[in-house]
């Protein structure tokens, strides 16, 4: 990627509803979006959630829950997180087919 290109992410902050922006592609600007160093959930091949790694350590408040194939809480995010794609090895835009799905699917805050 160029230094003029971006990636689209979905964004979820806590208490309110996801949207999507776009961003410089790069850990600098994962870790501006998060508020802190950055941790990667797997959610589903080629889809990550992007968050702060020491959010819960640090009193950011609980956002959303990560549920298995059963519907059962595995994890709680706390704080700002994004979800996104991977090209190869680095960070990409979350794939348009899995935008509305992911969308949908933190809606709800809890």
């Amino acid at each position: 990627m160029d230094k003029d290109s971006k990636m689209t992410v979905i964004v979820v902050e806590p208490g309110l509803r996801p949207y999507l922006k776009d961003i410089p592609p790069g850990l600098k600007s994962l870790q501006r979006e998060v508020g802190g160093r950055i941790e990667a959930t797997f959610l589903e091949n080629g889809v990550y959630a992007i968050s702060d790694e020491f959010a819960k350590l640090t009193g950011k408040p609980l956002n959303r829950s990560l549920r298995n194939g059963t519907g059962e809480v595995y994890d709680i995010i706390a704080g700002t997180f994004l979800l996104v794609g991977v090209e190869g090895e680095h960070y990409a835009s979350l794939p348009n087919n899995l935008m509305k799905k992911y969308i949908s699917l933190f809606e709800t805050e809890e």
